[in-house]
C-alpha cells in the first residue's frame, strides 16, 4: 500500500515538476530527471519487489513538501499572470490615449490647413477682384465729372451704387474668409458643448475678445483653452469649469478653472512646473504661451486653474 501511494506521488511530482517548472534552468533539468529515474523505478518494478531503499529514499512527507513547493510555484505564476494582464490592460490604455491626442492633433493640423487655405483665397480676391472694382469706381467718378449729359446722370448713380454695393460683399467675403475671422465664439462654443455632453459640470462662459485680434493670439488661445478643457475631463473630479478670455488694449487673458481637489503631492507638483520638454499637456500649454512672448500660470488654492496673458505687442 505505501509502496502504491509512493508510485502514484511520485508519478504526480515528475509531471508537475515538467509542466509547471518556470523556463529551463539547470535545477529544473536535474530535478526533473531524478525525478522520472524514480518515476520510472517505481513503475517498472513490481510493488511486491520495490526495494526498501528506494521507500527510504523517497518518503511520502518528501512527496507533500514537493506538492506545496509546486503549488506555491502555481501561485506565483498566476501572480506573474495577473501582473503582466494589469500590464498589458495599462498599456492598452495609455495607447487608446495616445490614439486619442493623435486624432485630436490630426483635427487640429486640418483646420489649420483650412484656414490656411482660407487666407490664401480671401488675399487673392482682396488683391485681384477688390483691385478691379476700386479701379472700376475711380473710372466711375472720372466719368461722373467729365459728364455733361443729364440722361445719362442717373444711369451712372445707379452704377455707382452698384459698385459700392459690390465693393462692400466683397469685404464681407474676404472679412469671412480671412483667419483673422476665425471664429472665436464658435470654438469657445463647441468646448462649451464637449463639456456638457459629458455629463459631469456646469459650464460658465465670459468671452468678450475682440475679432481684431491678431490671427496667431486666436490660434493660441484656442489651443490653449482646448488643451486646459481636455486636462479636466481627463483628471479632475470638479463638477464646474470656467471659461474667461479678456481682450484689454495692450494684452489678452485667458483662464479656465475648476473645482475639482487634488492630492496634496498633485498640487505640490503643479506649482513646481512642469520642466522643459516635459511633453505633457501643462507644459504645452506654457510652450504655447512663451511662444508668443507671454506667460502661463497655474494655481491650486480652491481647485485648479490655467491663467495665460498674451501681449499683443509681440504679434503686432
Amino acid at each position: 500500500m505505501i509502496e502504491k501511494a509512493v508510485s502514484q506521488s511520485v508519478i504526480y511530482i515528475a509531471l508537475e515538476c515538467i509542466l509547471m517548472t518556470e523556463g529551463v534552468t539547470a535545477g529544473s533539468v536535474v530535478m526533473s530527471l531524478c525525478l522520472f529515474v524514480v518515476m520510472t523505478v517505481a513503475i517498472i518494478l513490481p510493488e511486491k519487489n520495490l526495494p526498501e531503499k528506494i521507500l527510504r529514499f523517497v518518503p511520502v512527507p518528501a512527496c507533500f513538501i514537493a506538492v506545496q513547493w509546486l503549488t506555491d510555484r502555481l501561485a506565483r505564476n498566476r501572480r506573474m499572470l495577473h501582473t503582466m494582464q494589469d500590464s498589458d490592460r495599462e498599456l492598452e490604455m495609455a495607447l487608446r490615449e495616445q490614439n486619442r491626442k493623435l486624432l485630436e492633433e490630426q483635427e487640429y493640423e486640418i483646420r489649420l490647413a483650412t484656414m490656411s487655405e482660407r487666407n490664401r483665397i480671401a488675399r487673392e480676391i482682396h488683391d485681384n477682384v477688390g483691385h478691379l472694382l476700386s479701379r472700376a469706381l475711380i473710372m466711375l467718378g472720372a466719368i461722373r465729372t467729365v459728364n455733361r449729359d443729364d440722361a445719362l446722370a442717373p444711369h451712372l448713380d445707379q452704377l455707382d451704387q452698384t459698385l459700392d454695393t459690390a465693393m462692400q460683399e466683397m469685404r464681407s467675403s474676404v472679412h469671412d474668409l480671412h483667419d483673422d475671422s476665425i471664429d472665436f465664439q464658435k470654438n469657445i462654443d463647441d468646448m462649451v458643448k464637449e463639456l456638457k455632453a459629458s455629463g459631469r459640470c456646469q459650464v460658465v462662459t465670459d468671452v468678450d475678445a475682440d475679432i481684431s485680434l491678431e490671427k496667431n493670439i486666436k490660434i493660441t488661445l484656442i489651443a490653449i483653452a482646448r488643451e486646459a478643457v481636455s486636462n479636466y475631463l481627463r483628471h479632475s473630479n470638479g463638477d464646474r469649469v470656467e471659461i474667461t478670455v479678456h481682450d484689454h488694449p495692450g494684452f489678452c487673458t485667458l483662464s479656465v478653472s475648476d473645482n475639482g481637489t487634488l492630492t496634496p503631492e498633485t498640487a505640490a507638483k503643479i506649482r513646481r512646473g512642469p520642466g522643459p520638454g516635459a511633453g505633457n499637456g501643462l507644459g504645452n500649454i506654457r510652450e504655447r504661451a512663451e511662444s508668443l512672448g507671454g506667460t502661463a500660470a497655474f494655481y491650486t488654492d480652491h481647485g485648479f486653474k490655467v491663467f495665460v496673458n498674451l501681449p499683443k505687442a509681440a504679434c503686432n
